[in-house]
């Protein structure tokens, strides 16, 4: 469950999580305006927070758990490898709500989840440093991907109450010089609006846990960096996503916000080894919102969950 995949937040961008990894676009239906005449900056608004779109990006189709994405959607690359792989230049925003967790503590875990998902991720510079006067964490990075280098900026702000906000850019690395001004300029116009609270229906909003294979030793805790591996399907038995078929166990922090509720309830307090089967109602997964073409809204989700190995 990565976070450019079906099942994120995740996402993020995760990243979501999407923090470090090769993201396939497609941009949203909509008519082209031919406007002769000088724009006025674009900026998108949401109800938790706004921020400027470079001019001539697009906001785009996005990974789930990610509030937006936007995009140079007319970058023209050389580069082969990056048209084979039709990738644009892009940034994503998602928040969490990371309850007892510092901003340090924070940028920590999502450094070292990268890390363990991609190996091979360079990390260049950290620092801390205010971002329109808020409390931020940027770590830039570079990671070998698919051919091709790319340059990862990964930006965490201390929003209102509880609430994290994470700003993830990725482009080519010979791209590098000509959006680091943009990129600059688009955190400075981000704006938080208000406290964001991921709320749940209180009806049906349980976990339902069937534990198939017994496992030995130490149990999950919120904190620990997790491996697993998963399968994901619908009540009428439809596949949606499966680390298993990408041949690639997904890694995250329990408890962190960084996958559904649903995940960090129903794999808290397994063991090594242990295989859980999660009912996971819509309250504590995608909700009325769904996900579209592929999780109807409502939808309760299916999880075999095989935890792998824990590390503190």
């Amino acid at each position: 469950m990565n976070k450019k995949n079906i099942f994120i937040i995740i996402a993020v961008i995760l990243s979501i999580i999407a923090i470090a990894t090769i993201i396939y676009f497609n941009s949203k239906d909509k008519e082209s305006e031919i406007n002769n005449e000088e724009k006025e900056q674009a900026v998108l608004e949401q109800d938790g927070f706004s921020i400027n779109i470079p001019d001539g990006w697009e906001e785009i189709n996005g990974v789930q758990g990610v509030l937006a994405m936007i995009s140079n959607v007319n970058e023209e690359n050389e580069d082969v490898a990056l048209q084979n792989m039709g990738f644009r230049t892009y940034f994503a925003i998602a928040y969490e709500d990371a309850k007892e967790i510092d901003l340090g503590t924070y940028a920590s875990m999502i450094k070292q989840q990268v890390i363990d998902g991609q190996p091979d991720f360079k990390i260049i510079s950290e620092t801390e440093e205010k971002i329109n006067q808020k409390d931020g964490y940027i770590i830039e990075g570079e990671i070998f991907k698919e051919g091709s280098e790319f340059k990862v900026f990964i930006v965490a702000i201390k929003g209102m109450g509880d609430n994290i906000w994470l700003i993830t850019f990725n482009t080519a690395l010979k791209n590098w010089e000509k959006y680091s001004s943009i990129f600059r300029e688009t955190i400075e116009s981000f704006n938080i609006k208000k406290e964001m609270i991921k709320e749940t229906n209180q009806e049906n909003s349980e976990v339902g846990i069937t534990i198939l294979e017994q496992g030995s030793g130490e149990e999950a805790k919120n904190g620990d960096i997790v491996i697993v591996d998963y399968v994901g399907t619908l009540e009428n038995g439809t596949k949606f996503d499966s680390s298993i078929d990408r041949g690639e166990p997904f890694t995250f922090t329990l408890g962190a916000g960084q996958v559904i509720q649903g995940w960090d309830l129903g794999v808290k307090g397994m063991k090594i080894g242990e295989k859980r089967k999660l009912i996971i109602p819509s309250a504590l997964a995608y909700g009325e919102q769904g996900a579209p073409g592929t999780i109807p809204a409502n939808a309760i989700l299916i999880f075999e969950v095989n935890l792998l190995g824990i590390n503190e």
